[in-house]
């Protein structure tokens, strides 16, 4: 264990010891939720482009670009991966779904001050991210 620790500790990466459980559950709110999420937006632009035809992508900015990097990722991998934790993966999915929900409710309703308040709290979580993350 101490050599893989070493190994990882060399390419500048932390290491930290888990319960496989804990790690699977970790990763599916911080890695696979944002490739779920990457990839069914690029999806479902994708079939609003064949609507509108390709002046879509055109009209588009960094965001985008931002929000769709995880996209390109390679298939196979994530379906295994999807598939491996799927339990985890789910619970995620939940939660990103009920909080989509609730703002499209918020939306049909003219509630701007909840819309708001979704993208505040993102806000905040993101500062609390980047003050929290290893470098």
């Amino acid at each position: 264990m101490e050599r893989i620790r070493a190994l990882w500790h060399a390419v500048g990466a932390e290491t930290r010891e888990m319960p496989a459980d804990v790690h699977d559950a970790a990763l599916a709110w911080t890695s696979h939720l944002p490739q779920v999420a990457a990839s069914a937006l690029a999806s479902v632009l994708g079939q609003r482009a064949d609507a509108w035809g390709e002046s879509l992508f055109a009209l588009s900015g960094r965001g985008l670009d931002d929000m769709t990097r995880l996209a390109a990722s390679d298939p196979d991998m994530w379906a295994d991966i999807l598939g491996a934790n799927r339990a985890h993966v789910l619970e995620a999915i939940g939660a990103l779904r009920a909080c989509l929900d609730d703002l499209a409710a918020a939306l049909e309703r003219g509630d701007r001050a909840a819309a708001r308040r979704l993208v505040e709290s993102g806000q905040a979580v993101r500062r609390r991210y980047e003050a929290g993350r290893v470098p």
